[in-house]
């Protein structure tokens, strides 16, 4: 008899440090996981930033590049008085 509860005290020791084991994984795990609110909150705010890209990205691709904006004939007009003054810089040293 003694033998027989030596044996199932044992088991059960046994199986309790399994259990125990097992209950450390899970909180281990439990910790890693992110929680459903905070996983759809971010996720929200991902896709929100996707379109915004997406739309941006949309816009540039779609723009009209043909036209000449302001900042183009600045541009034009710099170097124009560049080429100006370069030619005017040749001719006095010609002299």
């Amino acid at each position: 008899m003694d033998k027989a509860v030596v044996i199932k005290t044992t088991e059960m020791d046994r199986r309790l440090a399994e259990h125990n084991e097992l209950r450390k994984e899970v909180i281990t795990d439990r910790v890693e996981l992110l929680r459903k609110d905070t996983y759809r909150s971010d996720k929200i705010n991902l896709d929100e930033w996707k379109d915004r890209v997406d739309n941006t990205l949309t816009e540039l691709s779609t723009k009209d590049t043909s036209k000449l904006t302001k900042t183009n004939w600045i541009a034009i007009i710099m170097v124009a008085i560049t080429v100006l003054n370069v030619i005017i810089l040749i001719f006095h040293s010609i002299k």
